[in-house]
């Protein structure tokens, strides 16, 4: 009878071991899976990061032909991207749409920092802020000396009334090139 009561402990003690490893084996797993796929969405989300910031420095290149300016642009996209505290790609589309506009290679570092800041100040895009500038520039035949002022105006603009410069954008893009003419 002892030998029986053992031989029964015993047989329940080596199911429950061989549940506990399966549990195990279980669990590492699940937790290998989830590794595996956070690893993966991380790996994409920064792809999609990525992709813009190329994106912009390809289209910078078909206007940027001299490679040290190239390369300065390139490392002036990033430092903007970090000290405005935006996103590398969509400062380097706000460079290229500057420079496509007439704005040299010479000023654009400072003229797209100045567009960043505009953005932040004007509850906008620097894309928005870009094109907004850019199309004064262009219509009223305005060099890059007037960056800060139309900058200024829209601002005040925005303080003093119940606009942003993200909305004077969408309404003044428009009504720019026809006040110019």
């Amino acid at each position: 009878q002892v030998s029986d009561g053992f031989d029964k402990t015993f047989e329940k003690a080596g199911s429950k071991s061989g549940k506990f490893v399966g549990d195990v084996g279980k669990n590492i797993s699940t937790i290998g899976n989830t590794v595996l796929g956070a690893s993966t969405a991380v790996g994409g989300y920064a792809m999609n990061l990525f992709m813009p910031y190329e994106d912009s420095m390809a289209k910078i290149r078909t206007l940027v032909s001299d490679d040290e300016i190239f390369d300065g642009l390139k490392t002036n996209v990033l430092n903007l991207s970090s000290e405005l505290g935006m996103d590398a790609g969509a400062v380097g589309q706000a460079m290229y749409d500057g420079l496509s506009s007439g704005v040299s290679p010479e000023n654009i570092a400072a003229f797209t920092e100045k567009m960043g800041k505009l953005a932040k100040g004007g509850f906008t895009e620097v894309a928005t802020a870009t094109d907004v500038v850019t199309t004064a520039l262009n219509a009223y035949g305005l060099g890059i000396e007037d960056v800060d002022k139309i900058s200024d105006i829209l601002i005040t603009t925005q303080n003093k009334g119940k606009t942003t410069v993200d909305q004077l954008a969408g309404s003044r893009g428009q009504v720019i090139p026809i006040a110019s003419a």
